[in-house]
């Protein structure tokens, strides 16, 4: 039996495009959903759309990698996180480095501030972090700030909880998420 070469042709195009269209699909863990002002691209966060992640999110679509391609490390110091181009400036107080991760989930507490309880906070992060997650130790640097690290199979996390007053008395307005990078 012999088939036609246009069909073969039509059924080659579709799994090619399938294969194609599948792998480009922009993943949202690490897209943060700027909002344009004034011509600023980056200049706000929309938290509807990232509020809508949380109500949607798969915890088994996520990687916990990092969308950072210029491997910007971050370091823990007596004063909490540090980018690594203030290596100079600050020690850190282990060898540990951090990344950035699950930047789409991310309420930066810089711009459009969330408004949300501790344990609403706590919450949020229960969504997203593997469900095996044990937490490790918390770190209270300044008055506003505190970070929460957890062990799992999928690695170390560290969450930053930022708060306009003392983190646990007060509501969180912003929650990055850090994954440590091992070896």
């Amino acid at each position: 039996m012999k088939i036609p070469c246009k069909i073969l042709l039509l059924v080659a195009t579709t799994i090619f495009l399938c294969v194609g269209c599948s792998v480009n699909q922009k993943s949202i863990e690490n897209d943060v959903p700027y909002i344009e002002k004034n011509g600023d691209k980056y200049a706000d966060i929309d938290n509807d759309v990232v509020n809508e992640r949380y109500k949607n999110v798969d915890k088994k679509t996520l990687t916990y990698e990092t969308s950072d391609d210029k491997g910007t490390y971050m370091y823990e110091s007596n004063e909490g996180l540090f980018s690594q181009n203030y290596l100079d400036k600050q020690k850190p107080i282990n060898d540990k480095k951090y990344v950035s991760i699950l930047n789409g989930y991310t309420y930066a507490c810089e711009v459009n501030q969330c408004n949300v309880t501790y344990e609403e906070a706590l919450n949020l992060v229960s969504k997203l972090l593997p469900d095996d997650i044990k937490m490790t130790g918390t770190r209270d640097y300044q008055v506003n700030r505190k970070y929460i690290t957890y062990s799992s199979s999928k690695g170390n996390f560290m969450v930053d909880f930022v708060s306009q007053d003392e983190v646990n008395k007060g509501n969180v307005v912003g929650i990055n998420y850090s994954k440590e990078l091992t070896n």
